[in-house]
């Protein structure tokens, strides 16, 4: 069946990095949205931090927005998209209480890098 080896990311343990990304607009206080995003990821009941398990966000600048991309792992890979989604709502609705705003044009974002 598979003519080629074959290798899985995590090496058979149960922890998985995943990313997060969401967009602002290029006006928007970056500082504050590194925050929000930071504070949904490492309060999420899916997280897993220690010292071999960082967590990081990063910022980069597009044309007319930017980019937030939160990476963390998941104590059990099964809570990748849970996590995923845990972040992402909960990121949105403190943008919206703060009044960050997001891009109104349809923005293409990968999955993951």
């Amino acid at each position: 069946m598979f003519t080629a080896n074959v290798s899985n990311a995590n090496n058979g343990q149960p922890q998985m990095m995943v990313v997060v990304e969401l967009a602002v607009t290029a006006a928007a206080d970056v500082d504050r949205a590194s925050a929000i995003v930071e504070e949904a990821m490492v309060t999420s009941k899916y997280v897993y931090v220690d010292d071999n398990h960082p967590f990081t966000v990063l910022v980069e600048d597009e044309s007319y927005y930017r980019t937030i991309r939160g990476k963390a792992y998941v104590a059990d890979l099964r809570d990748e998209f849970e996590f995923a989604s845990d972040v992402t709502e909960r990121s949105m609705a403190a943008f919206a209480s703060e009044g960050i705003e997001m891009p109104e044009a349809p923005v293409r974002v990968s999955e993951h890098r």
